[in-house]
C-alpha cells in the first residue's frame, strides 16, 4: 500500500484468470526494474499465506503440483521419491480401476499430507520420539504465526530463531539435546542455520524439513521465523529426559 495508490480492493478480479502485467524491459531502468520485481514477490508471499490461511480454516487445498514435490524434497532424492511415489501409487490404483487418470488439486494435496504425516509418525531412528516433540513444538508456534489476521510474515513461518549466544554456549556441553539435534539434521527433521543476521540481532535458525512442512501445514517459502529460546526447545524434552 505504500508503493501503489489507494484502489478498488475488488478491482483485481478484473483480470483474466493468470493474467500478468506485461513490462517493456528495454524501456525500464534498473530501479524500476528491480522495483517491479520487489512488487511481484511481495505479492506472491502474500497470495501464498492467504491460500495457508484457507488452508487451515477451510481445508483448500494447497500441495499440489510437480515443485510443490520439488520444494518440499529438501534437496534429498529420497524424499522426492517417497512423495512423487505417494502421487504414483494414486495414478496406478486409478489406472487398475479404470478411472481417470488426472490427479485434480484436492487429491494430490491430500496424499502429499498423508504421506508426510504417515512418515514422520513412522521416524524411528535414534532419539525420533525427541526429535518429534522439538518440531511439533516449533511447528506449533509457526503455525500460530502463519494464521495472525495481519500476516506480519506473508507467508508465514517454518522456522524457529534464538539467539547464536545460546548456541555457542551449548557447544561447551555434550548432552543428549546435541544428540537429538544432530539425528533431526541427519532425517531432515530439521536444518540449523547459524549466524543470520535479522533485526540487528545473529540468530541461529532451525529450519523444519519438507516433511514436518507439509504435515502441518507450513509455507514452503524460507526467510519468516519465530522468535524463541533454545530453553523452549530442551524443555520439550526436559520431561523424559537429563538434558
Amino acid at each position: 500500500m505504500k508503493r501503489t495508490p489507494q484502489t478498488d480492493m475488488f478491482a483485481m478480479f478484473d483480470e483474466a484468470p493468470g493474467e500478468e502485467e506485461v513490462v517493456d524491459l528495454q524501456n525500464v531502468s534498473a530501479d524500476e526494474d528491480s522495483d517491479t520485481d520487489t512488487k511481484k514477490k511481495a505479492k506472491a508471499a502474500l497470495i501464498a499465506g492467504a491460500n495457508i490461511q484457507l488452508m487451515h480454516d477451510f481445508q483448500r487445498p494447497y500441495y499440489f503440483t510437480f515443485d510443490m514435490v520439488a520444494d518440499a524434497s529438501s534437496d534429498n532424492i529420497e524424499q522426492f521419491i517417497s512423495l512423487a511415489g505417494a502421487l504414483v501409487d494414486v495414478i496406478e490404483t486409478r489406472l487398475l480401476r479404470n478411472q481417470p487418470l488426472k490427479l485434480d488439486a484436492k487429491v494430490q494435496h491430500q496424499t502429499l499430507v498423508k504421506r508426510a504425516e504417515d512418515t514422520v509418525n513412522a521416524w524411528d531412528f535414534p532419539h525420533s520420539e525427541y526429535v518429534r516433540k522439538i518440531v511439533g513444538y516449533i511447528a506449533k508456534r509457526c503455525v500460530e504465526k502463519s494464521l495472525e489476521p495481519n500476516a506480519p510474515l506473508d507467508d508465514g513461518a517454518n522456522t524457529f530463531g534464538v539467539p547464536q549466544a545460546e548456541i555457542d554456549r551449548l557447544r561447551k556441553e555434550n548432552g543428549l539435546f546435541i544428540q537429538v539435534i544432530h539425528y533431526a539434521q541427519a532425517y531432515n527433521a530439521f536444518s540449523i542455520l547459524e549466524h543470520y543476521e535479522c533485526k540487528r540481532k545473529t540468530w541461529c535458525l532451525f529450519e523444519l524439513g519438507g516433511l514436518p512442512i507439509i504435515a502441518n501445514g507450513l509455507t514452503l517459502g524460507r526467510g519468516g521465523f519465530c522468535e524463541g529460546h533454545l530453553s523452549d526447545l530442551m524443555d520439550c524434552i526436559s520431561d523424559d529426559a537429563k538434558i
